[in-house]
């Protein structure tokens, strides 16, 4: 606490920082008829809808440069003495963009004002990222899964469908998230309103924000700057809606009766019946002034309600369906609540308040595909989120920014405890689920201070911006328990069949204590200091360079943090502190005019490691380890392993005191080595204006890690009870720990083509042909292949579980006769790729484990289904006094009812009837929706 009083001091002290990306920049260049440049001109932006005003002048060789503006309609003037003063109309500015305006004056005897309607530029001539933005009018109108923001990022290239790995973000479908590169969903950085968003346990964004609360939406792929961190994905900025001046709000109310949803391919080929679907959403939207040109509000308040039910299909057994199969109770149920402020007292201060809360509730949750009800329990989710910022202009070159966020996250998994025993096989997996019940608390305070300057001299014109961030988060449970559970048990056999005919199981495990992991009540704090400096830099007219630094350290996973049993093992890691990131890009202006722009660079990126890898080390602080008991053979009837009547535990002896060697199931360590992963980005290509107001992309992207983090096998390493190393006493395999291991690489090229509105359309569309290989099957997972086998190397390095080869996206919007509109998005992804694993084939690697991927197939040689949707709406508006307007809207969510499964619960054995087929849909089986707005 003394050190967030300190830093808050030091903040109020300071009060300067820029708006991290969430806002735009003008720069342009001042120049006569002759070509002669003009200094001293003023420079003024005006925002048409709040009347908020930014002045500024040009320099010696007549540049100006406005820098954190808000995102808006603006007009700008340029006033000399003796020349014509002129006054560009009808800019928009969207976030994150850089307007450059170049403006020539006229003499003038006498004082002339003339007014243009002017365009920011389609391409940005002075930045070097790969960069997307998503404009309100496609946010507003396009269909869009489960009102979910994340899934705008999908029209960006380079970029992918993320399956849902934590529940409490999953929506609609199995997609939930969007994967960067050559990382995962996890290692993303999602800002709204210039606060951090997100999940510090696993990763991937935080709280939902309803879709009428968006007003923009930036996604950065590569190349980003030295502003931005912890990821080696991709940075997706947002910021919510403002009021203005004029009094806007409305109502509105979605539909989805269950005769408008489809049966999936799963459901039918099984011969099930349809899941029910069924949506009511309720929500209004407010906004107008406070006090005229000076402060106003907004607020959404969102609420859905979806009776739903969930199929669960043990495919190929009919005999193990008819007892565990059918469709499930899955409602869910959520409240969305954004109220935002902003204000402009003087010139020099730009207020923004802002609060979000996110309540929801869901039953079985956990639950489908191979997963039956046992398996599942009652969640509840809720979020706050407060956020206080303070843009200062000192003067026109010189501003900065204030920003403090406070955020709490409660998840709750609750779970029926006299389930105690688990069933898995590869088609089936009921009874106990030790991962439930669970609970975890985070309670998060983010500041960010930064100062941002314009200079000429040292080789051209300068806008520096320099700035340092902390984070402090306290996290409660790390998924674990505020009860003790006893013991459970797992018994797993790698053949339905063998399950089936009462045969001793291939393993068995018990946990012990707290949930999955203990729950200490003061919690575990995780911190995050983080220092940078950005020069962009103007050599000339058209040559631009984008140069920085980053330092980041995380402290709380490495470093100081409470001590585990597993630390004892092999000594507990060092904090990483060198974790230095240069940034260097540049921007080539052809024609000095942003229409031709050839762009790259080269940059490190540091991961963020998600707070659940303390969770593998957890267990052994809990009776002394995760422990293998005594399975006595029994003589069991089939009839009762079919109903789920055997009492498995009568059957094992629980072990009493600290277990031995042969009993405990694995140990988890930390290596005393470990590092935070570091990726190096390359890219190099080009913009190009076409004609229609079309912009065409090209970029070659490259990225390579040398230390991913990674599980693996270790026999070196002592017992504490023994002093002896595993592989002294044969039980090798029985070790896993947590280092850097093996090289991921990423290569793609990648398209993009966008068409700002005009001709009654609008249009984003990319396409990425990439290959994504590396030693990540899946994420915190074990290598498919441990050290001892002889070429462990390449056999584990492969294409990355669930990467895709090729991918397209296209979103677009149509203007129709008679007020319709028709939104479109189009996307398509070829066959991702897993791993063939074949658990009859023998330990292939001498570890213990009968489980390796076949011999004739290294890692990531399978592909699995290819994706396909479509989506479309279409709406029709009525507007009356020239105030009003009603719209209804007909969507359709994947039109043609295609085949999506979802890599998450994918069937890899290649011994099960049911090899290379997914248990649960990605995305949703066809369905729509009607929509009711009124508006004001």
């Amino acid at each position: 606490m003394k050190k967030l009083i300190c830093f808050a001091s030091l903040f109020i002290l300071f009060a300067s920082v820029l708006a991290f990306g969430q806002t735009a920049d003008v720069v342009g260049q001042l120049a006569d008829e002759t070509g002669a440049l003009l200094p001293g001109v003023t420079i003024t932006v005006r925002n048409v809808d709040t009347g908020m005003v930014r002045t500024t002048f040009t320099s010696e060789r007549g540049l100006y440069s406005i820098r954190a503006v808000p995102p808006g309609n603006y007009e700008l003037t340029a006033e000399l003495e003796g020349f014509e003063t002129i006054t560009l109309t009808g800019l928009k500015l969207t976030i994150g963009a850089t307007a450059t305006l170049n403006i020539t004056l006229r003499i003038a005897a006498v004082r002339e004002v003339i007014t243009v309607t002017g365009e920011t530029p389609l391409i940005e001539g002075t930045q070097s990222d790969i960069s997307t933005d998503i404009p309100q009018q496609m946010i507003e109108n396009l269909p869009l899964l489960g009102r979910n923001f994340v899934n705008l990022a999908l029209l960006a290239p380079g970029t992918g469908v993320q399956t849902t790995f934590d529940p409490t973000k999953e929506r609609d479908g199995d997609m939930s998230g969007v994967s960067f590169g050559a990382s995962s969903g996890r290692e993303n950085n999602v800002m709204i309103d210039g606060g951090d968003n997100n999940d510090d346990v696993v990763g991937s964004f935080l709280q939902f924000f309803p879709q009428d609360s968006i007003q923009e939406f930036e996604v950065i792929t590569t190349r980003f700057k030295a502003e931005y961190g912890h990821t080696v994905g991709g940075v997706i900025n947002v910021i919510t809606k403002s009021g203005t001046n004029e009094l806007h709000g409305g109502f509105y109310t979605l539909h989805r009766p269950d005769s408008f949803t489809s049966i999936s391919a799963i459901s039918e080929e099984a011969g099930a019946e349809k899941e029910m679907r069924v949506q009511h959403i309720y929500g209004g939207v407010l906004g107008g002034p406070i006090v005229r040109n000076k402060a106003f509000f907004f607020g959404n308040i969102d609420y859905t309600k979806q009776p739903k039910t969930i199929p669960v299909l043990i495919a190929g057994y009919p005999e193990l369906n008819d007892i565990w199969g059918g469709n499930f109770d899955n409602s869910f149920s959520q409240n969305l609540v954004v109220g935002k402020f902003t204000a402009q007292p003087t010139e020099q201060h730009f207020l923004t308040g802002r609060y979000g809360y996110q309540k929801d509730a869901k039953e079985n949750s956990q639950v489908g595909g191979t997963y039956t009800v046992e398996r599942g329990g009652p969640e509840e989710n809720i979020y706050h989120s407060m956020l206080a910022k303070d843009t200062i202009i000192f003067n026109p070159n010189t501003l900065g920014e204030v920003l403090y966020q406070y955020s709490t996250f409660v998840n709750k998994i609750d779970y029926d405890e006299t389930i105690t025993v688990g069933i898995n096989t590869p088609e089936l997996n009921t009874g106990r689920n030790n991962n439930l019940p669970q609970r975890t608390d985070q309670i998060k305070h983010h500041l960010r201070y930064d100062q941002s300057y314009h200079m000429t001299g040292w080789g051209g014109e300068h806008d520096w911006k320099v700035g340092f961030e902390y984070q402090n988060v306290l996290i409660k449970g790390f998924l674990g328990s505020d009860r003790d559970m006893g013991p459970r048990y797992s018994l797993t056999w790698y053949d339905t069949d063998d399950y089936l005919a009462g045969m001793y199981p291939d393993y068995a495990s018990i946990t012990y204590g707290w949930g999955l992991a203990p729950a200490p009540g003061d919690g575990d704090l995780y911190t995050l200091y983080s220092w940078y400096a950005q020069d962009d830099l103007r050599l000339t007219d058209k040559l631009t360079l984008n140069l920085g630094l980053r330092w980041d350290w995380e402290n709380g996973i490495l470093g100081e943090r409470r001590h585990f049993a597993s630390d004892d093992v092999l000594g507990k890691p060092d904090s990483d502190k060198n974790n230095f990131a240069p940034r260097l890009g540049f921007a080539y202006d052809i024609y000095g005019d942003s229409s031709f722009v050839i762009r790259g660079g080269w940059g490190m990126f540091y991961q963020q490691v998600v707070n659940n890898l303390l969770l593998w080390l957890d267990p052994l602080d809990v009776e002394g380890g995760l422990p293998s008991g005594t399975i006595d053979y029994p003589q069991w009837g089939q009839a009762d392993i079919m109903a789920g009547q055997v009492d498995w535990s009568q059957y094992i002896t629980v072990p009493v005191g600290p277990p031995t060697p042969q009993d405990i199931y694995y140990i988890y360590c930390i290596a005393p080595d470990v590092e935070i992963p570091m990726f190096q980005t390359a890219s190099i290509g080009f913009s190009k204006e076409l004609p229609y107001d079309v912009a065409l992309d090209v970029d070659y992207v490259y990225q390579r890690s040398d230390n991913p983090m990674i599980f693996y096998r270790h026999g070196d390493i002592p017992l504490p009870w023994t002093g002896q190393s595993w592989e002294e006493m044969g039980l090798y395999y029985k070790c896993r720990v947590a280092g850097n291991l093996g090289r991921n690489r990423y290569q793609a090229l990648e398209v993009a083509a966008r068409k700002r509105f005009g001709h009654n359309m609008m249009m984003q569309a990319s396409y990425t042909l990439s290959s994504n290989e590396g030693f990540r099957d899946r994420e915190l997972s074990t290598l498919l292949y441990d050290l001892t086998y002889s070429d462990w190397e390449n056999a584990n390095y492969g294409p990355i579980f669930g990467s895709r080869t090729h991918v397209f996206n296209i979103g677009a919007m149509f203007i129709l006769p008679y007020d319709f509109n028709l939104g479109l998005n189009l996307g398509y992804g070829s066959p991702f790729a897993f791993s063939i694993y074949s658990y009859e084939g023998g330990d292939m690697d001498g570890d213990g484990f009968e489980s390796d991927t076949m011999k004739d197939h290294k890692a990531g040689q399978g592909r699995g289904a290819d994706f396909k949707n479509v989506d479309i709406r279409l709406t029709k508006s009525f507007s009356f006094a020239d105030r009003y307007n009603v719209r209804l809207f007909f969507e359709v969510f994947n039109l043609f009812n295609a085949d999506n499964r979802s890599p998450r619960r994918w069937i890899d054995q290649w011994e099960s009837p049911e090899f290379n087929t997914g248990t649960i849909v990605l995305g949703v089986a066809r369905e729509a929706q009607v929509s009711v707005r009124f508006e004001f």
